[in-house]
């Protein structure tokens, strides 16, 4: 089953409107918002990931651009890449625009959270794509993760005037063994980046 929460606090309201490829636009976050998605391998929320950023970052007809970060703890950037292609939304190009951000947490490469040079991983790591950022070790702590989506605000072009923060997906992180108590006290803690981000420029979290 898939369902949306919606609300200006984590945890927010849940909403009675199921979202659907045809309503999808009723379920874009407002500035300074947090967008909770719940699904189920029977039910999954990939095209309301895929919509989103189909909404963020192909806008036509406007003076500036729009920005996106997405940390990925539960797919890969060939993945999500490969299903944007299916709608001509090319990331890597987003990327080089800087209308992107992605930060692989999936791979969890050990580098220090100041190592973002574009394309550096572990030696023995998974390959990389010029532009991705690679998050350090997640076993102790998410504060490295936090740090890594600090920076990533600052690599967006400085033309964005909309940011979307997409994390994906919150429960990957306590199947790693992050106590809940520490991924909840994290969102809260990315939620309040998000809405200081937002005093320049609106900006939206989607969990």
């Amino acid at each position: 089953m898939l369902s949306v929460v919606k609300g200006l606090t984590f945890p927010p309201s849940r909403l009675s409107q199921a979202p659907t490829r045809s309503n999808i636009r009723h379920f874009v976050p407002q500035a300074g918002q947090v967008l909770l998605v719940t699904d189920s391998p029977a039910s999954s929320a990939q095209f309301l990931v895929q919509a989103l950023l189909q909404s963020q970052l192909k806008r036509e007809g406007e003076a500036f651009g729009r920005g996106c970060i997405i940390i990925s703890v539960d797919h890969d950037f060939a993945h999500i890449s490969a299903i944007a292609a299916r709608s001509n939304l090319n990331l890597a190009q987003s990327i080089r625009d800087g209308a992107l951000v992605y930060v692989d947490a999936l791979s969890q490469a050990s580098q220090p959270p100041s190592n973002l040079d574009d394309g550096v991983g572990a030696p023995d790591g998974p390959p990389t794509t010029p532009g991705i950022v690679i998050c350090p070790p997640l076993a102790t702590s998410l504060r490295p993760l936090y740090d890594v989506i600090q920076q990533a605000f600052e690599r967006l072009s400085p033309n964005a005037v909309g940011k979307l923060l997409i994390l994906g997906d919150v429960s990957t992180l306590e199947w790693m063994g992050i106590p809940a108590t520490e991924v909840s006290r994290f969102v809260r803690a990315v939620r309040a980046l998000a809405v200081k981000a937002s005093s320049s420029f609106p900006c939206a979290l989607v969990l």
